[in-house]
């Protein structure tokens, strides 16, 4: 019992004290990647990771992770041109992620063709439970997957964006359907 009680105690030192939230979360974040077999990079100055994931067969994809204005951000540009013509499209697909992904978002910005997928989570989360960086960083890596999937169909197939969406809810669906009957 003893160690659970000095853990609790530990969390909510940590908690509050407000000035060095940013710098303990910021630690715990490199500490995640300094444990891991991820290829990345820290720009000390500007506290960001910068880590390369291969999402498709295609690219490597160039994930970005800092601490800012009290919360930890997960960026990644998933597209960096699309077909001007399919940008209302676009900004549909993304409208029925962002009514879907909390606390994420994914920007379509017309001007630059690019989509982005980020992720943002108070420092809070992370200052209670240190495992959950990680978690999240597994997490941002998985939607981003299912984004650039759907923004890649939407491409391809110029099919409308609720039925992308629903393909990927039935292709989700059927991945966790598969991986609960491969674990029983």
């Amino acid at each position: 019992m003893l160690p659970a009680l000095r853990l609790f105690w530990q969390r909510i030192i940590r908690v509050f004290k407000i000035k060095t939230r940013k710098r303990v979360v910021w630690k715990d974040l490199l500490a995640v990647f300094r444990k891991s077999q991820y290829r990345y990079a820290v720009q000390e100055r500007e506290e960001i990771v910068a880590a390369y994931f291969s999402i498709d067969d295609d690219t490597q994809y160039h994930f970005l992770y800092g601490v800012a204005d009290d919360t930890l951000h997960m960026r990644v540009e998933l597209l960096n041109t699309f077909d001007i013509e399919l940008t209302g499209e676009m900004m549909i697909l993304a409208g029925h992620f962002n009514n879907r992904i909390l606390p994420g978002f994914v920007e379509v910005n017309p001007e630059d063709g690019s989509v982005t997928f980020v992720f943002r989570e108070s420092l809070m989360q992370y200052l209670f439970f240190t495992r959950s960086i990680d978690d999240d960083i597994i997490r941002h890596y998985f939607v981003a997957r299912d984004v650039l999937w759907a923004f890649k169909e939407l491409q391809q197939t110029r099919e409308d964006p609720v039925f992308v969406f629903s393909e990927l809810m039935r292709k989700r669906q059927a991945e966790d359907n598969q991986g609960e009957s491969a674990g029983s």
